[in-house]
């Protein structure tokens, strides 16, 4: 059965904004009105400092009880802590189109529909850090605190607005590389992404979100079957065979 024009239509507006756009990230999610916040800022404390006080709680309390599996530097056991699921200021985002589109898929939401975001992250690090350029994560957790929170100072301002960056980790865990793994930090505000510098990402054409309506479903689950994509392709142990497994 070929592929409809509906597909057709979404798979050449990947091509534009990558034709648009010299490097490209995707994010894939079940549900169009889910913003792109970080799993921290999903959460709901008074103020930010409250949230900073959660986050570094979080780190310290999985470095201390994780200590016989982890031998890590500290960015390193961020992007850990991320993909064992606690919540962090990091918003995973993938190099891969057909692995957005497995995530935007995976566990359908009745009544919603998936969505895939594209970001330019060179564009978005041009905005927040005036260089198109990725973030290095060689400093530590403690001057990311200082610089990236506090921007060097002790207190930390409500009023302030710190924005998000893109950045490129280290391949320290086989889903990471599985699913070629990308991460933007989420700035102290917990502004979501396609809101932040006044919409400009969106306005610019440099972050867009793609519907993945219900006519394009049989389409898409196809391309992903081509693509070789599977849950033991994206998560690489014995639960992802498992759940594979079942798949079948």
């Amino acid at each position: 059965m070929s592929y409809s024009n509906e597909w057709f239509k979404i798979m050449n507006e990947v091509k534009h904004f990558q034709d648009d756009n010299r490097y490209v990230w995707y994010r894939g999610i079940n549900n169009s009105e889910y913003k792109l916040n970080s799993g921290m800022y999903r959460e709901h404390h008074p103020t930010i400092k409250a949230y900073i006080a959660h986050e570094r709680n979080r780190y310290e309390v999985f470095k201390r009880m994780g200590h016989l599996y982890l031998n890590e530097d500290d960015w390193s056991q961020l992007f850990v802590m991320q993909h064992h699921g606690v919540k962090t200021r990091l918003l995973d985002w993938t190099e891969s189109f057909a692995v957005a589109l497995y995530f935007a898929l995976l566990n359908p939401i009745p009544g919603k529909e998936p969505v895939i975001w594209m970001l330019s992250p060179l564009r978005l690090n041009k905005l927040s850090l005036n260089k198109a350029s990725f973030k290095s994560t060689n400093i530590s957790y403690e001057d990311f605190f200082e610089v990236y929170i506090h921007q060097e100072q002790k207190e930390v301002k409500e009023n302030e607005l710190y924005h998000s960056v893109a950045t490129y980790p280290l391949r320290n865990s086989s889903r990471i590389v599985a699913q070629h793994g990308m991460f933007t930090i989420q700035g102290a505000a917990g502004t979501p992404l396609e809101e932040e510098h006044d919409g400009h990402l969106v306005k610019e054409g440099s972050l867009k979100k793609i519907a993945i309506p219900e006519e394009v479903m049989r389409d898409a689950h196809s391309f992903l079957r081509q693509a070789g994509v599977s849950h033991f392709s994206m998560f690489p142990d014995l639960d992802g065979l498992s759940r594979h497994v079942n798949s079948l």
